[in-house]
């Protein structure tokens, strides 16, 4: 997901960020996610560069970089199902890593979201759901 962009010669001076995901609903008697986990990367990256994976690119210059806590719940029907959601933080994070935008081309602060998808159902993946919020300080040069 792609927040905003920083122009060539700004700077992000800082971010504030927090984000919620949700999964299903899944008629199913098994918990869906298994051992999956879901990891969370905010970066600023290269207009056109190929976009990092926060589970294989780890050295990447990741402003923020977490695992999701999936919960569960089951719906009050007796049909078993089952919602799977990750309220995200409780406060909103905040990236006080400064980072400057190259000359030549724009920037773009993006949250990356990737499943290790080891036992989870491929409907549990494809069902995902995320919704994002952040605000950044922008220094002109």
């Amino acid at each position: 997901m792609d927040l905003l962009i920083v122009q060539p010669g700004e700077t992000l001076g800082g971010t504030w960020w927090t984000y919620k995901a949700h999964a299903g609903p899944f008629a199913s008697t098994a918990y869906e996610p298994d051992q999956s986990t879901t990891f969370m990367g905010l970066i600023l990256r290269q207009d056109g560069d190929p976009i990092p994976d926060p589970l294989v690119d780890l050295g990447a210059d990741w402003l923020w970089w977490e695992p999701v806590t999936w919960q569960t719940t089951a719906s009050a029907s007796t049909d078993l199902i089952w919602l799977h959601y990750a309220w995200g933080p409780r406060t909103e994070r905040k990236a006080e890593s400064q980072r400057r935008a190259p000359a030549g081309a724009n920037s773009i602060l993006s949250v990356i979201t990737r499943t290790d998808a080891q036992g989870a159902t491929s409907a549990f993946v494809d069902a995902q759901r995320f919704e994002v919020a952040a605000s950044a300080l922008i220094i002109l040069p």
